[in-house]
């Protein structure tokens, strides 16, 4: 559920409701996607705590951050996907003043 404009994006704790469960709580503002999307969050973080991998229905591994290979997994509400290099080229404008 968006509380701010589109073009802003995810901000601070907008995962929290989904962490815990409030998409079922409070039906009459989240969708079925949102209520999906929460058991999937929910069932990633209980399977990071139970064996240490945060594993997803659609991917088999979770690929490990690194310099050399820098990608994430992506969630959103019916939009999950692996995402190389998030904003790389946006950063390097920094790498000369580090």
């Amino acid at each position: 559920m968006a509380t701010t404009p589109e073009w802003i994006g995810v901000t601070h704790m907008d995962d929290v409701p989904y962490n815990f469960e409030i998409p079922f709580l409070d039906v009459d503002k989240y969708t079925d996607e949102d209520r999906n999307f929460s058991l999937d969050v929910m069932r990633s973080l209980a399977n990071f705590v139970r064996n240490g991998t945060p594993d997803l229905p659609f991917f088999e591994n979770w690929p490990q951050f690194s310099l050399d290979n820098p990608s994430f997994v992506w969630l959103q509400p019916g939009n999950y996907g692996i995402v190389n290099d998030f904003y790389g080229t946006g950063c390097e404008l920094w790498r000369k003043f580090l």
